[in-house]
């Protein structure tokens, strides 16, 4: 290319703006999203134990109720889903160069993208214990 040609650019349309301000607000808001998803995983994890022993304790009447391995173990399930899920909502502390916007290990960029990844894998562990008390309950009440 000649010293002295002259490349002829114009501005970002409007749409191409718009989408590319769009994208960074979905990075940014991914921790949030799974802050939501975390505070419904609370609601359920509290609600669905806490009925399935009201039900069991309805069920038992004044007869002393039998804790089966398999109750004992939806228990600690549930118990571990709801640590895991206590664990995702509170902040991690990271450290974050606010001077580089990505391509750092320290960017902005990458604060986003592992705060919510780290959040992510909290709550699928959450989710899986969960589902295994629930695996566990069934297992136990068609046995």
């Amino acid at each position: 290319m000649n010293d002295r040609e002259v490349i002829k650019t114009r501005p970002p349309q409007v749409s191409d703006t718009l989408l590319q301000e769009r994208f960074y607000d979905s990075v940014a808001g991914q921790a949030e999203l799974m802050d939501k998803l975390a505070q419904t995983l609370l609601t359920v994890e509290l609600a669905i134990p806490g009925l399935y022993a009201a039900v069991l304790k309805l069920i038992s009447g004044k007869d002393s109720l039998t804790l089966s391995y398999l109750l004992v173990f939806a228990f600690c399930c549930w118990l571990l889903a709801l640590i895991c899920t206590l664990y995702a909502v509170f902040p991690k502390p990271y450290q974050v160069n606010t001077r580089e916007i990505r391509n750092s290990a320290n960017s902005i960029e990458t604060f986003f993208n592992n705060s919510a990844r780290y959040k992510w894998h909290r709550l699928l562990y959450s989710v899986g214990f969960f589902i295994a008390g629930l695996g566990a309950v069934l297992w136990d009440v068609f046995q």
